[in-house]
């Protein structure tokens, strides 16, 4: 059996850095890689979107602004 001490949380000093934004994740299965393109090339204006595709799994990511 293991004992833990713990500091008075008076001498604890608890901070938080989001470090990544929150994204907003989409998954769609069985796109091909033909779709994919067609994808990148109509959405190309639009940064904002980050798209990935492998073997037929297509990830949207929007990041937070």
């Amino acid at each position: 059996m293991a004992i833990v001490q713990r500091e008075p949380t008076s001498h604890i000093a608890m901070t938080s850095n989001t470090l990544l934004q929150p994204t907003e994740i989409v998954h769609l299965s069985g796109i091909s890689w033909q779709t994919y393109e067609n994808l990148l090339t109509e959405l190309s204006a639009s940064r904002r979107l980050r798209l990935t595709y492998n073997r037929g799994t297509l990830e949207i990511m929007v990041p937070s602004p």
